[in-house]
């Protein structure tokens, strides 16, 4: 399905699967096709500052606006995030031993989820931007692989024209 995120100064079009990071306090509307299905998760500030302090670039990630499109190669990890999405949404509302234990355990771990899922898709759509640094990683690879060791950096520099410090 579809899924059109109306912000104040910006339109997102997106395709499921995928993630939308909103920081808090941003005005916004989501609007989606009839075949969408999926999750909300709303939290404040405090909560999200309070399950990931110390951790900076993680909670950083959380106060700015993100789409995070899910390619065919992290259905996995997105699998994972909806499952534990799911988890934490019934330890919440149960009355379980530990509950608010397993509950800051949960998010901190669907936090850390979500952002190494951005960060994933984040390499995978640079190394696809830069076809000729692609190019050359694969055929460093091919080399490695083909090659008799011990072979020296420099020496593998040389086969694929390039500086020994690339």
């Amino acid at each position: 399905g579809q899924v059109k995120f109306q912000g104040t100064d910006s339109v997102r079009h997106m395709k499921s699967p995928c993630i939308l990071i909103v920081p808090p306090a941003t005005l916004h509307g989501l609007a989606y096709s009839e075949d969408v299905t999926g999750r909300i998760l709303t939290m404040s500030d405090d909560v999200v500052e309070s399950f990931l302090p110390d951790t900076n670039s993680v909670l950083g990630f959380f106060f700015f606006l993100h789409t995070i499109p899910v390619s065919a190669q992290a259905t996995a990890d997105f699998k994972a995030i909806l499952d534990l999405l799911i988890h934490t949404e019934n330890e919440l509302f149960s009355n379980l031993v530990g509950k608010d234990l397993m509950l800051k355990a949960s998010f901190i771990n669907l936090f850390v989820l979500i952002y190494r899922l951005f960060e994933i898709q984040e390499m995978a759509n640079k190394t696809e931007s830069d076809p000729k640094a692609l190019k050359y990683f694969r055929a460093f690879q091919k080399n490695v692989s083909n090659s008799e060791f011990p072979k020296s950096i420099p020496r593998f520099a040389k086969e694929l024209h390039i500086s020994t410090v690339h």
